[in-house]
């Protein structure tokens, strides 16, 4: 371990030290030390600790050997291209420390719709429902010419799906036209993907990744993970 990894590099045009009364993000010591207070079984996992809040800082911090700096620039992707139509938490910075990254995002109140939808009458339901359909379509449509097509992560990186953590070798990524078939054949799917774009996509929208907003109504604050 080295001070320069104990030290969050802060994200670009990040409005962490604006809003709030701190000058550095806390480090990844005190980010442990702080899970471990709170005496959680799991706040000493090395692969994926539960997240850390600091809700005085407004700052909530993911970290784990299972945690890439691709998820953190994704997400920071998608809060500059897609705000206003996406809401994810905005990220404040990352680093790396003692094979573990640490994301710093902003702390977003509110229940996971995993929790809520029991008690969501069927309007609520359907406004919430309606809601996500827009923004899944609006994440298909962001495009990477650049980057030519292919099946993986973003900037050409491999997949980082949990169903694919033992099986490296179909992680990717997939390369041109025929990316998406090699994907479907690498992982025995009976799809023919001549004819499939490849898109821009969440691996893992389900109900504990869906924040909603406090109160009657509610609507979708942020998606997750």
């Amino acid at each position: 371990m080295t001070s320069q990894e104990a030290e969050p590099e802060p994200s670009p045009n990040s409005t962490f030290f604006k809003h709030h009364q701190a000058s550095t993000l806390p480090s990844p010591a005190k980010v442990r030390s702080t899970n471990k207070a709170t005496n959680n079984p799991h706040s000493t996992s090395f692969n994926r600790p539960p997240p850390v809040k600091f809700p005085s800082l407004g700052l909530i911090v993911k970290y784990g050997a299972d945690v890439t700096v691709t998820e953190a620039r994704t997400q920071q992707l998608v809060y500059e291209r897609l705000s206003g139509v996406v809401p994810v938490p905005e990220v404040f910075g990352w680093t790396e420390d003692g094979e573990q990254v640490f994301i710093y995002m902003a702390l977003v109140e509110g229940e996971t719709l995993e929790k809520r939808w029991g008690v969501l009458n069927e309007e609520e339901r359907e406004a919430i429902c309606k809601e996500l359909n827009g923004m899944v379509k609006a994440w298909r449509s962001l495009e990477y010419p650049d980057q030519g097509l292919y099946v993986g992560s973003l900037n050409n990186h491999p997949l980082n799906d949990i169903f694919l953590h033992d099986h490296r070798n179909l992680a990717g990524p997939f390369h041109d036209f025929n990316a998406v078939q090699e994907f479907h054949n690498g992982c025995d799917i009976e799809i023919d993907g001549r004819d499939i774009p490849a898109v821009f996509t969440h691996a893992d929208l389900v109900p504990p990744n869906i924040i909603l907003s406090p109160g009657p109504n509610p609507t979708v604050a942020a998606v997750i993970d």
